[in-house]
């Protein structure tokens, strides 16, 4: 059999009726729980989740884990146990989280092939069952590792709009400076509105001053 480093040991597709379950167990090897229909309860690691439609289920080898049927109509799931002999990838795989809640029906759709091909059994249908759910496992690293960027630069995002807001609450001292002593030279008694949105509680600034003319023009604007 060809090594695709991904060794699918065993999976079905089957139907847990209500109050059916697994009880806390664990073994040497990773165990994969998709949610084709129905609810129920899966602990994994002391983690609890309410399990649901399209929800997949991921349970690294080693880690403690349980499922309870909750729905009247049952629980339809997709199971598949595999052993990993890359630790580079094994690595990655355990850095998943234990619940993804994947966009559109892809996985689930790759999953049902996946169990289609395990029914044929034709020449080389275990090199092609490894090498579709090792493709599935890609696209999981791929879909957490997108998710982790966006994630990412929506935190960046976020803090350069908040520093952009602290600039503008910041108050420019110059320019106040310039249109008091403006004022301060003239004659006529006017007011000049500097409407200053940079401050946190008041919406504008009035000087009053005196001036030899009728109309007076700031030298400069706060906005």
């Amino acid at each position: 059999m060809i090594d695709f480093s991904v060794n699918v040991i065993w999976f079905s597709k089957e139907k847990y009726r209500i109050d059916a379950a697994l009880w806390p167990h664990k073994h040497d090897y990773y165990h994969y729980i998709y949610i084709l229909n129905g609810t129920g309860k899966i602990t994994i690691d002391g983690n609890d989740y309410l399990a649901q439609e399209n929800d997949f289920y991921l349970t690294h080898k080693g880690i403690t884990h349980s499922l309870e049927t909750k729905s009247k109509d049952g629980m339809t799931v997709i199971e598949i146990k595999f052993e990993v002999n890359n630790e580079q990838l094994a690595s990655h795989l355990n850095r998943l989280p234990y619940r993804v809640r994947l966009p559109g029906l892809d996985i689930r759709h790759k999953l049902e092939n996946f169990i289609y091909e395990g029914m044929r059994k034709e020449a080389y249908h275990e090199e092609l069952i490894n090498l579709q759910f090792t493709e599935i496992l890609l696209f999981l690293l791929r879909y957490n590792e997108n998710s982790t960027k966006s994630i990412s630069s929506s935190l960046i995002s976020t803090g350069s709009r908040n520093n952009m807001d602290a600039s503008r609450d910041a108050i420019d001292t110059k320019c106040l400076d310039d249109a008091i002593n403006y004022m301060k030279n003239n004659l006529t008694m006017v007011f000049v509105w500097i409407i200053c949105p940079r401050l946190p509680k008041c919406q504008s600034i009035i000087f009053a001053g005196v001036s030899k003319n009728i109309t007076v023009q700031p030298r400069c604007n706060i906005l």
